[in-house]
Formats: C-alpha cells, structure tokens, sequence
C-alpha cells in the first residue's frame, strides 16, 4: 500500500468535492475533481482591465480599485537576465540550468496572479457581480522583431502574463458560480467613459477628454469602458453615462456611414 501525505488545503477539497481522476509520476500526485454549484445570477458587474504592472477593477457600485503586479515584472526582468548571460559551453547544462530558473520563475508569477485573481474574485462573489473582460488577441505580434521596437521593450511586453491572469480569474470564478463574460477591446482605453468622446494623453498616463472636460487615468478610464461595454451588452439597466457613452458611438458609426456613402 501507497502511502501519500496531503496537505490540509488538498484534503479540504478532496472532503467537499468529487475526485475525477488521478495521475501519479515520480515526484507528483495530480488530483482532477469536480463540484456541483448553482450558478448566481449576477446583480452587477465588475470590469476588469489587465496591464503589464497593474489590474485594474471597476464595478457597478461605482469603487474603483488597482491591483499591483510590478512585482512578477521584475521578477521576469532578472530571470531573463539571468538565463541570458548563462555562459557555459555545454548546451546540455545550459538547458537544465535554463529550465530551472524558467520553473523558478513560473512558479513566482504565478503565485503573484494567485493573489491578485482570488481577491477580484472573492469581491465578486460577495457582491453577486459577473466579471467581464477584454477578449485579447493578437498580442504577441505587436511585439515581434521587425516591428521598430527594441529587443529590451519586445522583452518586456512578449513576458506579460494577460492570458494567465485570464485563465485564474475565469476557472475560479467559474469554480464559484460566476457568469464570465468577453467584450472587445477596441476603444476602451482612448474613450471617453462619461461622453463617449475622443480622449487626449496627458502625463503621467492621464488621459483628457476635450468634449466634457473630464480627466481620468487611462486604465480607470478603461475598466470602467469595459464595466458599462459589460452592462449594456448583457441586459442590466446601465448609469446614465454609459448610456450617453453608447449612443455617442453610435452617433459616430452612422456619420462614419454618411460619409463613406
């Protein structure tokens, strides 16, 4: 007979689910189990939008807050550097000494995301709130060689962890009876979230909005875009702002349409 040690955590969740499946290598005991939860019917929504140092949260009771995640940046900054100025000739050793500190890395950014995901959504679930978020695609070939971007800046952004972060935030919630819903990302961080208007840059990622005078920072200014693109898409009643932030847009589609005709 086999004899394994679990953890507290593992035999809570062994207790209150249902095992699936188990895989047993030479160093590792991998449990698949399910639960059966009712789904909650969301009574607002939280818009989340993701950033290289930072999440950003905004949700229908009008709190705004900002996760920080420029800890797993620099933690990708000097694991790349370190596996970089690796200078030992045999290939063999460099592999296995790359693929430790790649593993090493891993496991902190991922410790990192862990946090930030379960505190959205554990708000979430306390406040009945669906989540909605960016579909994103198509990222890593705005980073690419060839595209007049520095090898250091291409580096940079092609370690961003977006779909990672997503996948934590959507399994949980997900795990919790949380309805995760997708919106498209184009004009959410250069629209005005009050008016609809074109926004200009300012410092300090500041964003001005000439038409109504409004100042905000950009990735505020974004969630909440991304919270009123959730509400109005999904059939709750919006803020009288968002509204306004939809009709605009459709106002400019139909110009947009006047014109080209």
């Amino acid at each position: 007979m086999l004899r394994i040690p679990l953890n507290e955590h593992a035999k809570r969740k062994i207790l209150r689910s249902t095992v699936r499946s188990a895989t047993l290598t030479q160093d590792r005991l991998s449990l698949a189990y399910a639960n059966e939860i009712d789904a909650i019917r969301p009574q607002g929504f939280v818009g989340i939008d993701r950033n290289l140092d930072n999440v950003t949260v905004a949700m229908t009771d009008g709190s705004v807050k900002r996760l920080d995640l420029s800890e797993a940046t620099r933690t990708k900054i000097i694991y790349r550097g370190v596996r970089t100025h690796l200078k030992r000739n045999d290939v063999r050793i460099r592999r296995q000494v790359s693929g430790k500190y790649g593993r090493k890395h891993r496991e902190k950014v991922q410790q990192i995301l862990h946090h930030a995901s379960k505190l959205i959504v554990t708000e979430a679930k306390t406040k009945k709130y669906g989540i909605v978020m960016e579909k994103l695609t198509g990222i890593r070939k705005l980073y690419r060689k060839g595209n007049w971007q520095g090898r250091w800046y291409r580096g940079r952004m092609n370690s961003w962890s977006f779909a990672e972060l997503q996948r934590q935030i959507e399994y949980k919630a997900r795990w919790e009876g949380l309805s995760v819903m997708y919106v498209h990302p184009h004009g959410t961080s250069s629209r005005c979230s009050i008016c609809g208007g074109r926004m200009r840059p300012e410092e300090n990622r500041m964003l001005h909005c000439p038409s109504c005078g409004h100042m905000v920072d950009r990735d505020v200014n974004a969630a909440k875009n991304i919270l009123a693109a959730g509400r109005l898409r999904f059939g709750l009643v919006g803020l009288a702002s968002e509204a306004v932030v939809a009709a605009s847009a459709t106002v400019r589609e139909s110009a947009k349409s006047m014109r080209g005709s």
